[in-house]
């Protein structure tokens, strides 16, 4: 019998929480790359990973309803920081407190990862 291709088993389950543990690891380093000025030749890679690990939510149907749960829920989140960011861009807030990009886009990063890992390792929502 062949494997349905919307089947989810645990290999595939795992490999999605790995990578989201790297997403998590990385979305610290690249923080760490804005605020000390040795790591900053890093960046570039560790930018592009971070970005990897948000584009995988594309393949979210190819999850299972739990870590699509834990997702969706991350997701939201992050879309909270997404709107607080942008408020910073408003001229008078912006002209008191300045985001780089790569700062805001990590802190996006971190609002979508954090939770995730907080809630995984509780067990769930």
């Amino acid at each position: 019998m062949t494997k349905s291709p919307l089947h989810t088993t645990e290999n595939d389950r795992s490999a999605a929480f790995n990578t989201l543990w790297i997403g998590l690891l990385d979305t610290i380093l690249v923080i760490a790359t804005v605020f000390v000025p040795a790591l900053e030749a890093l960046q570039s890679i560790a930018v592009a990973i971070m970005s990897g690990t948000l584009i995988g939510l594309v393949f979210i149907s190819f999850h299972d309803e739990f870590v699509q749960r834990l997702i969706g829920r991350s997701a939201t989140i992050a879309c909270a920081v997404v709107g607080v960011l942008a408020l910073l861009e408003i001229e008078l807030i912006r002209s008191y407190l300045e985001v780089s990009p790569v700062l805001g886009f990590a802190l996006i990063s971190l609002a979508f990862h954090l939770p995730l890992a907080t809630m995984r390792l509780r067990g769930g929502i």
